[in-house]
């Protein structure tokens, strides 16, 4: 009797291509929402840092999910072909959702509060209030339109923020937006109310 047989019938343990790629798809899909949702707030550094984390996590789900191509019309494959669609589907929102307003709608739904507060401090204090005790900009009006720019500025797309507008019934007027800034425009409809996502240029003073 052979004893090599013995070792012949061993069972070879295989990488299971299933889980790798399951948690390789739903860590990218979760990275690129969090990316798009916070992106405004990253300094520079950050941004680039987790932007090419962003890539590289969604290079390797998507060769992990696309290794399972050669058996997707198995009945096994099937019931796996939930990868290739969320793999696509994250990568369409890293495309489209840092170009919508998805973002900014996060930012004052987080920082409601906290912008309010600080519009507080400006109305019943002084409007230089803005850009020395507070990271902001006013119009000096009364009450006034108050800019708050995100950390992060990308020197290519304007400085982006939001806008605190006191009268929430129609659209910031552009006469007090020049005060603010000579070059700033606003979407035409606001986050929610008195809150406009607005980009400028340049401080006008």
């Amino acid at each position: 009797m052979n004893a090599g047989h013995g070792f012949d019938r061993l069972p070879v343990k295989t990488p299971d291509l299933g889980t790798s790629s399951s948690l390789s798809v739903c860590f990218f899909a979760a990275l690129a929402l969090v990316f798009s949702a916070f992106y405004i707030q990253l300094s520079l550094l950050g941004f680039v840092l987790i932007l090419l984390l962003v890539f590289a996590v969604g290079a390797y789900a998507s060769f992990r999910a696309l290794m399972l191509l050669p058996g997707f019309f198995s009945q096994q494959g099937l019931t796996r072909s939930w990868r290739l669609a969320l793999v696509l589907a994250s990568w369409l929102a890293l495309w489209y959702l840092p170009s919508s307003d998805f973002a900014a709608h996060v930012d004052v739904s987080l920082f409601h509060n906290r912008y309010k507060n600080e519009v507080a401090q400006v109305q019943n204090q002084s409007p230089d209030n803005c850009g020395k005790i507070l990271t902001c900009y006013a119009d000096g009006g009364q009450p006034p339109y108050v800019f708050f720019p995100y950390s992060l500025h990308l020197p290519f797309s304007g400085e982006q923020g939001v806008l605190y507008v006191p009268d929430s019934a129609g659209m910031p007027k552009q006469q007090r937006l020049d005060k603010i800034s000579g070059a700033m425009t606003c979407q035409p409809m606001p986050l929610r109310e008195h809150f406009f996502s607005c980009a400028m240029s340049a401080y006008g003073g």
